[in-house]
């Protein structure tokens, strides 16, 4: 039987059907499916792990104060202490508060989530005033733009 080279290479040309299995075995890729990440200033924000929470019927992205930390190559005690300083604009979203008191003499209040936009913000924020270089950083520039973040 003599096989024609353009009809078996044609088929390699066609999409797979929607039902066809995307890999062998029970293990799917690691990266399958994996979309083009959104980078601000050289760093790519699709590395931070984020949870979903929906709000007013939308769900939205939400990042630990933690993730947010890692973003701007900081520890999550600084961020809080840029927080208390007014440094830093307060998330508006929290998780729900715990049933019980966590810290005796403490309110409870849930822990701190950062919308994208508020992430983004703040990565673009540390490239531009330089952070990451101590010698170099302008932390009176910093404090003034964060505190221009507009409040919706």
């Amino acid at each position: 039987m003599k096989q024609n080279w353009d009809d078996i290479l044609s088929k390699f040309d066609k999409p797979a059907p929607d039902d066809a299995p995307t890999v062998p075995g029970k293990k799917p890729l690691k990266n399958a499916g994996v979309q083009p990440q959104e980078t601000v200033d050289g760093f790519d924000i699709g590395q931070l792990k984020y949870t979903t929470w929906t709000i007013n019927g939308s769900p939205r992205e939400f990042y630990s104060i933690g993730e947010l930390a890692k973003a701007v190559g900081r520890k999550a005690v600084t961020l809080r202490s840029w927080e208390a300083k007014g440094w830093l604009p307060a998330p508006k979203y929290r998780t729900p508060k715990p049933s019980r008191e966590q810290i005796p003499g403490k309110p409870a209040k849930g822990k701190r989530l950062y919308s994208r936009e508020q992430v983004l913000y703040l990565v673009a924020a540390a490239a531009e005033f330089r952070l990451q270089d101590y010698t170099a950083a302008d932390w009176d520039g910093f404090r003034h733009h964060m505190k221009s973040y507009p409040q919706d």
